[in-house]
């Protein structure tokens, strides 16, 4: 609301540098060619060859999106669902990455009030349990029905609606490089699986690459902050 931007990433954080150390300590327990033939044989995530489904994979990180391929690709599937596990259990249960699909009126559009008459309709208590019913999800409404987690296809469900309401959940970095940081972060696990890097030479790197990036936006930001601020503040 102030106008203020994150202007630090911490990519060589010490939190970081342990998780990347994890990577490293795979590769050279299993091996870097090993790992690549397995990797080499997975097939399409949508698909009964995803690692996962086809039981080449006992266990990876999903969201409640999952049933829906679990459903589709591999009905027979025996699984569960737990929360993912944390390196504090007692201080951070339930740590979770909250994400959302989003419906929007964009600029321009040409019918404005329908447009807001659906979003309207949508986000009523009926529809929207109904929609994610059929979605095999969760409704992110505040007050559900009980006999929406009672009837609901998904076994799991109120493990996700728990953890979708975790204090512990958080989202992906709100910065306005995080599509270029997300794909150095990928580049720096890559050589340090590859044990091409060290966690700490990668995460610097990846630092040094994202840092500037960042500070251009926000000088440029700077330079136009006041007038957009009138501009989205004016009724």
């Amino acid at each position: 609301a102030n106008g203020n931007m994150i202007r630090m990433i911490y990519a060589d954080s010490p939190e970081n540098v342990r998780a990347f150390t994890w990577f490293r300590e795979q590769a050279e327990k299993y091996g870097v060619e090993n790992l690549r033939t397995f990797g080499a044989s997975f097939g399409n995530f949508s698909s009964p060859q995803n690692p996962f489904l086809a039981g080449r994979v006992g266990m990876e990180m999903q969201g409640v999106w999952m049933y829906n391929f679990i459903h589709t690709y591999a009905p027979d599937l025996e699984w569960g669902a737990a929360a993912f596990p944390s390196v504090d259990p007692e201080r951070l249960p339930n740590v979770t990455v909250a994400e959302s699909d989003v419906l929007v009126i964009p600029r321009g559009a040409r019918h404005v009030a329908e447009a807001f008459a659906f979003l309207r309709y949508v986000n009523s208590p009926g529809p929207m349990e109904k929609l994610n019913r059929l979605q095999l999800k969760f409704s992110p409404l505040a007050v559900i029905s009980a006999s929406f987690v009672t009837n609901h296809p998904n076994p799991y469900i109120q493990l996700f609606i728990a953890l979708a309401r975790s204090p512990n959940a958080c989202v992906v970095p709100r910065t306005p490089v995080w599509t270029a940081y997300g794909d150095e972060l990928r580049v720096a696990a890559d050589r340090v699986l590859a044990l091409q890097a060290t966690p700490e030479q990668a995460l610097r790197d990846t630092q040094r690459q994202v840092q500037p990036k960042l500070d251009r936006l926000c000088q440029r930001w700077d330079l136009v902050k006041d007038e957009r601020l009138a501009t989205w503040g004016a009724p």
